[in-house]
């Protein structure tokens, strides 16, 4: 992040012909590089295609309402061999105010001047926007998935998560890209409970002011104006925070919201008044991991009555907050005991094997530290990179 060059020879990068995503054909090109350039065998499961579509769609994606991004390919001898976007996040700068463009979607194969041409040309495009450095991966916004997988390749991804070649943190690093945070996944078995939370959970259970319900999913729309409201003010003051808006909940959701139960999102209250949540959500990508991302002809059906049925055994707790005022606190950390206890038990009700918590930030020490040690280490590690611009852009 020192104002250094992204490595690689003229040479080398010129043998690499980095194009802008635009057409059907170009689309498609896009939707199928990751299963392109991962080994075979990999753990990733493609994601629904007419999701990434969606996401893609500057008409649909509110995204696109308040900050601009380009997506492009990389090929070789007429052969896509990577992928990379390069955003403006209006959000992130109005919070941060630190200069930064971001990047995403970063997929190539194992070769060094594949990822530099790359990142080049994303830095180029950036820099010519005004920014003066770029972090990412970001698909598109730190709400969204992000980060390189660096550790837990043997897991498949879980729903809106990412998967990376086990390459990918070491082209970026090679290509003068530095580490900037962390991001763990942990993955709870539901068959049992560390004592510690049940003993935090009680005590929070033996004050009468403290209570839990489930989230109103008659009340949708209101239910996810109180889960907004907490979710920002517990999480305004992490590193990269930007707020999310009920409209990007609607967005990110999807159709997936018509398969919701009341049950997957638990309010913690005091005195009646929600001050913390956990929201999980299907792994649909336990479903889906044979689909290839497609839906038709009979997938489709095979997905409503999965989830209509609730036939999947694995979960993902994306969302959970604390409003800040008991953060750090032991009443804080009984609120969120109980939270965690009430869902692990209400999944468990529902023959779910385990449930993932992600991502937690590596620069949130006491959680880690308390996770690694209840919970065990986590499953997958995600790495941000980072760098800053100089004359060379």
């Amino acid at each position: 992040m020192n104002g250094v060059q992204l490595k690689g020879s003229a040479s080398s990068v010129s043998e690499v012909v980095i194009t802008k995503v635009a057409g059907p054909e170009a689309l498609a090109t896009w939707l199928e590089l990751p299963q392109v350039v991962l080994p075979s065998g990999s753990a990733y499961v493609p994601p629904l295609r007419l999701t990434e579509r969606t996401r893609l769609s500057r008409t649909r994606n509110p995204f696109f309402k308040h900050s601009e991004a380009e997506f492009f390919i990389a090929f070789r001898n007429g052969q896509p061999v990577g992928r990379i976007s390069a955003q403006v996040n209006s959000r992130h700068l109005a919070r941060h105010k630190d200069g930064q463009g971001q990047f995403g979607f970063f997929e190539s194969i194992d070769d060094q001047s594949v990822a530099n041409a790359l990142l080049n040309h994303a830095a180029r495009w950036l820099r010519e926007r005004g920014m003066r450095g770029m972090t990412g991966p970001f698909n598109l916004s730190i709400n969204e998935e992000c980060g390189v997988l660096v550790q837990g390749f043997d897991n498949a991804p879980t729903v809106m998560m990412p998967y990376s070649a086990p390459w990918q943190g070491k082209l970026a690093e090679a290509a003068g890209l530095a580490p900037v945070m962390d991001l763990h996944a942990y993955r709870m078995s539901t068959q049992t409970i560390p004592p510690v939370i049940r003993w935090l959970a009680d005590s929070a259970f033996a004050d009468s002011a403290i209570s839990i319900r489930s989230f109103d999913k008659r009340n949708f729309d209101a239910e996810l104006a109180i889960l907004v409201d907490i979710f920002n003010d517990s999480w305004y003051d992490n590193w990269g925070f930007i707020p999310f808006e009920v409209s990007d909940l609607h967005f990110l959701f999807g159709d997936l919201k018509l398969f919701l139960r009341s049950h997957y999102g638990k309010f913690v209250c005091i005195d009646g008044v929600p001050v913390g949540f956990a929201f999980a959500v299907p792994n649909i990508n336990e479903i889906i991991s044979n689909y290839n991302g497609r839906l038709l002809p009979l997938n489709w059906i095979k997905l409503v009555i999965a989830l209509g049925l609730e036939r999947f055994r694995t979960g993902r707790l994306p969302l959970l907050g604390l409003r800040k005022e008991y953060q750090g606190s032991s009443r804080g950390a009984a609120l969120f005991a109980a939270l965690v206890k009430v869902s692990i038990e209400d999944i468990r009700a529902y023959r779910l094997d385990w449930i993932e918590f992600s991502w937690i930030l590596a620069s949130n020490r006491p959680l880690i530290t308390f996770l690694n040690a209840h919970f065990g280490l986590p499953s997958q590690i995600y790495r941000l990179y980072g760098r800053t611009f100089d004359d060379g852009g």
